[in-house]
């Protein structure tokens, strides 16, 4: 697991996403392919992290 929280993770994710949607740069077919295979641990953290915040806040309903 990376030493950056998941938030700076979560960061670098919206920064990358902007690269693919707006076109600031040139995106490399193979750092792309590497964050898809590579990454989605960190888009599963945060999907567990809301689901322990709605089960908090619902008294363990999801």
């Amino acid at each position: 697991m990376s030493k950056h929280t998941l938030a700076e993770r979560l960061g670098k994710m919206v920064g990358f996403r902007n690269l693919l949607i707006h076109g600031y740069g040139k995106i490399d077919d193979m750092q792309m392919l590497n964050i898809m295979r590579n990454n989605l641990g960190d888009v599963r953290q945060y999907l567990d992290a809301i689901k322990t915040i709605i089960e908090e806040h619902t008294g363990g309903e999801c």
